[in-house]
């Protein structure tokens, strides 16, 4: 009597131990979801982030891969826009500029994968637009 009460009690507590095991694999981990990343994701999905005091921080269009596409836009805290970054397959490639607390543009960048080609500085202190341009040319080395 003894050992069939044993036998029942380990057999109930394999079931209960293959029970949580399951549902724990069915509700709380899957190892095939990589969420919307994973190249299935929503492509030109607009995504926006806050700050904590429910201003927009960043908003832009995403791709299947969640990198940024097209326009987008970072503010700052108080809401003024900061800059403006225009980009293709997750890197800037165009135009990017970039704004003072005031809202006046300061700062334009023309970018090609991520490398700035030409930067233009405006004085916005001033009544008078001072621009200071400066072009950096890409320097290309071949390694063997």
């Amino acid at each position: 009597m003894k050992i069939r009460r044993k036998i029942l009690i380990g057999l109930i507590i394999v079931v209960i131990g293959f029970t949580g095991f399951f549902l724990y694999l069915n509700y709380f981990w899957n190892p095939f979801d990589f969420g919307s990343c994973d190249g299935d994701g929503t492509p030109n999905e607009y995504v926006t982030y806050f700050y904590d005091n429910g201003k927009i921080k960043q908003e832009g269009k995403t791709d299947k891969w969640c990198k940024w596409t097209g326009i987008v836009k970072e503010y700052y805290v108080s809401g003024e826009i900061k800059s403006e970054f225009e980009y293709k397959k997750g890197m800037t490639n165009g135009i990017s500029k970039y704004y003072s607390h005031s809202g006046k543009e300061f700062k334009t960048d023309s970018c090609i994968d991520n490398n700035i080609i030409y930067s233009k500085l405006k004085d916005t202190l001033n009544s008078n637009v001072t621009e200071l341009s400066v072009s950096f040319p890409s320097i290309r080395t071949n390694q063997k």
